[in-house]
């Protein structure tokens, strides 16, 4: 049952909740304004949020029949009669309440100033794939995820460490936000044929491959031109995943996209941790 937990919680791609909340705390202890406490708070509260999203993404397809043979990616308990439909209901249900009291100490450190993140995120988690109109069903997940995993998380952990405003961590958040929206083209990309079939109008759905190939060419080019501008070029520059930008306009399978565009994404965080 713990295996099954695990695999429904996705951990090849929990680096989108880590990056951006590590970045934000980064650029606070060079400031020297850094609390381990807080920032643990913060981690946890977000790595319980994408989870959260994660399970209740599960339980919602189960019901619509977003799930199907044709699919091509990690196994879903659900799918195969591994969790019940009862247990990964209670399962998100844990993670956003953990998520919400993990929020609680940073809420008291701003003074309440960010009390709106935990309550929108876990909205926006449920939202997500709950109902007929869903984010992830009509094709706006990416505005959700490129900002509740790019400058909300980084900008938000820096302010909650400093309660000062700084450009830097926005922008580097942007980066992480880019890149996790190219995690998601290339979940869509590799789902086209089965979101199809179940009416699951994401984008790559709605306009096409070419256009999923774009998405996910575009976020990644621009996820690196930020540092490149202004942190070290050479070594963005040279760790620019060239390889896998071939591979999308190359080659017809593209089910190894998602693992490698999070390994890009370790990667891109550690770059910044230490630029």
């Amino acid at each position: 049952m713990i295996n099954a937990y695990l695999t429904a919680a996705r951990p090849k791609t929990l680096i989108a909740s880590i990056s951006p909340v590590s970045i934000g705390a980064a650029y606070a202890y060079k400031e020297g304004c850094f609390e381990p406490i807080l920032f643990s708070s913060i981690l946890l509260f977000a790595l319980c949020i994408q989870i959260g999203t994660n399970f209740a993404n599960d339980y919602y397809d189960f019901l619509k029949g977003g799930d199907t043979l044709l699919r091509k990616g990690p196994i879903r308990p659900l799918q195969l009669g591994i969790i019940s439909l009862s247990r990964m209901k209670q399962g998100f249900f844990t993670f956003f309440s953990l998520a919400f009291l993990f929020s609680l100490f940073p809420i008291y450190q701003t003074k309440s100033y960010l009390i709106l993140i935990p309550m929108l995120s876990i909205l926006l988690g449920i939202l997500y794939t709950r109902g007929p109109k869903s984010l992830a069903y009509i094709g706006l997940a990416e505005p959700f995820v490129f900002f509740f995993f790019g400058p909300i998380a980084s900008f938000g952990t820096y302010y909650a460490q400093t309660h000062q405003f700084s450009l830097i961590p926005i922008l580097l958040g942007i980066g992480t936000g880019l890149i996790s929206i190219a995690i998601l083209a290339a979940n869509n990309l590799r789902d086209f044929e089965e979101d199809s079939l179940t009416n699951k109008k994401t984008p790559v759905v709605r306009f096409g491959k070419t256009f999923g190939k774009v998405e996910y060419l575009l976020s990644l080019t621009l996820a690196y031109l930020i540092p490149i501008l202004f942190l070290q070029p050479l070594i963005f520059l040279l760790t620019f995943p060239y390889s896998l930008c071939y591979h999308v306009l190359k080659k017809n399978d593209l089910s190894p996209l998602l693992p490698k565009t999070a390994t890009i994404l370790w990667i891109y965080t550690l770059l910044c941790l230490f630029s």
